[in-house]
């Protein structure tokens, strides 16, 4: 009603914004699941490609609000973003389904996909009769922001496609080729456990570059190598957000490094506090590849030992040198061919995994039996990998034993006893190796001062000590109630 008395139509009022029902809405037919960790993800589109992405990401928050401001052309409030955030998370969680999650390989339905991490999304998929390039896989791969593209494999219709690869890793022998071969097929293995790659040399031999290379054909990164972590946390987190974990210029492995890559080749969890928590504790749970390499034997303790493969570097002459750029040119032309011929041994080893049967089955049977299973793939001849791998084995025993103070001892007291026998506690033992060790090697750091300490060193030789003919077992209790230790030479 206007002041002269006319009647004029009132515009109706707006609706006041409502971000929060605003950006639910756009989600209303999102692909929202769950992983089996009760993790919570959601299945968008960026830039063009498909991905899976975890709904308590920054990532996931970012595509939020960028998708909010192209539809209303205005920022969404930031307690809005969050507020959604959460209440996908719980839908996602509670009224969606769950789906396995993996990182550059998965496997589903008898087949084995590798996650390329390229900006058309594609895929490989691996079966038992041949391998070809997808952008629709079976599983839901996610992908860290420092995942880098593997190539887009190519056919090499060669007999010796491996032979590309062979000019790029600088190895001492044939068989440390196809060891290093077999540790890229075991890579890709669908499940662990996996072997450790430990590769040593002198300075210049090329270690830190023929680590890059088995680090970039199986899980390239925007930094290929990394420093030693500096507690189980850092290698806990390294491991949920990479598929290969590769260490450069490695001096030395204490022991609690040795037993968490131990746990990381065979399958264990990290226990850690949540952050900002002091209650709730999260268990990280991985199994993964691992490169180590260093100019000393970095593998001291029997357990790191049987989960490894000993590959040595030579030394370059100054004609093969090249530099970084060369080398890099000539590799990037080659690779996608290695990748190719490296994807012609999985395909033989889906094949015929389940027809292997190995007479001696070492530490790490099922890496040895898939590898097996490779060799015709890859142009090897049957067995040659079971071998190398068990001379390399064989090796690795002798040097742990040779560098092992205590394992010395016990074999010369072992060996001054005209029967081979030797029976008694832990207190007698050490009192006897003392005797037989001289004092300096006493004051050294790995011996052991106290009996329970020994006990638990010699449970640890006990492979090793087996590998070349001693028995040690801890059987039947003494008069103080302990259990004795018998050591034969078998």
């Amino acid at each position: 009603m206007s002041w002269d008395g006319e009647t004029r139509a009132v515009a109706p009022k707006k609706a006041a914004p409502n971000p929060k029902k605003d950006l639910l809405a756009l989600m209303q037919n999102a692909d929202l699941w769950h992983s089996p960790e009760k993790a919570a993800y959601a299945t968008i589109e960026i830039a063009g490609r498909v991905e899976n992405i975890e709904v308590q990401s920054a990532g996931f928050k970012h595509w939020l609000r960028s998708l909010y401001f192209k539809t209303h052309n205005f920022s969404a409030p930031r307690s809005a973003v969050d507020d959604v955030q959460d209440q996908i998370e719980a839908m996602a969680l509670f009224d969606h389904r769950e789906h396995p999650v993996f990182r550059r390989v998965g496997f589903s339905g008898g087949a084995l996909y590798i996650d390329l991490c390229n900006d058309a999304g594609q895929v490989v998929e691996v079966t038992s009769n041949n391998w070809t390039v997808t952008d629709r896989p079976a599983v839901r791969f996610i992908r860290s922001r420092h995942a880098r593209a593997l190539p887009v494999p190519e056919i090499d219709d060669s007999p010796n496609a491996l032979g590309r690869l062979r000019q790029y890793i600088n190895v001492a022998t044939e068989d440390d080729f196809r060891l290093a071969v077999a540790w890229l097929i075991g890579a890709y293995a669908p499940e662990g456990p996996y072997p450790i790659a430990v590769i040593t040399g002198e300075q210049g031999s090329a270690k830190s570059t023929v680590s890059r290379i088995l680090r970039d054909l199986t899980d390239p990164s925007a930094s290929l190598l990394r420093s030693q972590p500096r507690d189980e946390r850092d290698m806990a987190i390294g491991a949920v957000n990479n598929r290969v974990l590769a260490f450069d210029n490695v001096s030395s492995v204490p022991q609690w490094q040795s037993d968490a890559f131990c746990r990381l080749a065979t399958g264990g969890g990290f226990a850690t506090r949540e952050l900002h928590s002091d209650a709730e504790e999260i268990v990280l749970e991985a199994v993964r590849p691992i490169i180590l390499n260093g100019i000393t034997d970095l593998v001291r303790r029997p357990d790191l030992g049987e989960r490894s493969i000993m590959i040595t570097t030579r030394r370059l002459a100054e004609s093969e040198r090249l530099s970084e750029r060369a080398f890099r040119a000539e590799y990037e032309k080659d690779r996608p061919y290695i990748f190719g011929a490296l994807l012609d041994g999985l395909v033989s080893a889906m094949r015929k995994r389940d027809s292997v049967h190995l007479e001696r089955l070492p530490r790490m049977a099922d890496f040895a039996i898939w590898a097996t299973a490779a060799e015709a793939g890859l142009g090897f001849e049957d067995r040659a990998i079971v071998r190398a791998f068990t001379a390399n084995r064989d090796a690795a025993v002798r040097g742990e034993i040779e560098n092992d103070d205590v394992a010395t001892a016990v074999i010369r007291m072992i060996e001054r006893r005209d029967d081979g026998i030797w029976e008694g506690s832990a207190s007698s033992l050490l009192i006897e190796l003392n005797q037989i060790t001289g004092e300096a090697v006493q004051r050294l750091k790995g011996w052991p001062k106290t009996a329970a300490g020994l006990g638990q060193k010699m449970a640890r030789l006990q492979p090793s000590l087996r590998a070349i003919g001693i028995d040690c077992e801890k059987g039947r209790a003494g008069k103080d109630g302990g259990r004795l230790w018998t050591i034969r030479q078998t």
